[in-house]
């Protein structure tokens, strides 16, 4: 006979996420919308596997859980989750590690120009039918200019490849990526950021 794991979905995630759960004959779930402490106790207890949201999960809501297997984080970060108490358990924590890099990475360069272009108050103005805005000159081109990225992970990486295609020289603080990967990446190396860039 299967045996029948049960996961803790808290709160809900996307259908498509679900659907996949759904598909498995070995899998039952629960979708938990309370994610307060005590209801997390009670829903973790019997699980075997729980997938978590961004909300901070506490220490007391794993102590019940005695037969997790697994926590999967919908995300990329692991602040929320106390990983030094689920190592202690020989809980293994997963990450969806590439899921929205690509798309922080757009959302940044997005911020960038809406700075340098002041796209905000442009906007304001036209819809105020107030053209001539244009006239002010209160905008720059980000061509030339040097963008700092502290921290040369995938984001970061993304990001450099976005403003180097719009003719941005790019600095690189990292340290615990090697000099010779950030200048391979068409980057220059920054010791420490407090120091002028040249």
């Amino acid at each position: 006979m299967e045996n029948i794991f049960t996961v803790v979905v808290a709160p809900r995630i996307h259908q498509s996420g679900l659907d996949l759960l759904e598909a498995r004959s070995d899998i039952r779930y629960e979708v938990v919308e309370d994610v307060s402490e005590g209801s997390l106790q009670k829903a973790f207890a019997d699980a075997d596997g729980v997938v978590i949201r961004a909300m901070p999960v506490p220490r007391s809501a794993f102590e019940t859980a005695k037969r997790l297997k697994v926590v999967s984080r919908h995300g990329v970060g692991y602040n929320n989750v106390d990983i030094d108490y689920l190592t202690e358990l020989g809980i293994p924590l997963a990450l969806t590690i590439d899921a929205n890099a690509l798309s922080v990475a757009e959302q940044t360069m997005f911020f960038i120009l809406a700075l340098a272009k002041n796209g905000l108050v442009y906007d304001r103005a036209t819809r105020e039918n107030r053209f001539r805005i244009r006239e002010s000159l209160n905008c720059i081109d980000i061509s030339g200019k040097t963008l700092l990225i502290v921290g040369f992970g995938r984001i970061g990486r993304l990001v450099a490849e976005r403003a180097r295609s719009f003719g941005m020289k790019v600095a690189v603080h990292d340290p615990l990526v090697p000099a010779e990967a950030i200048i391979a990446a068409g980057c220059t190396t920054v010791p420490r950021p407090r120091e002028p860039l040249r």
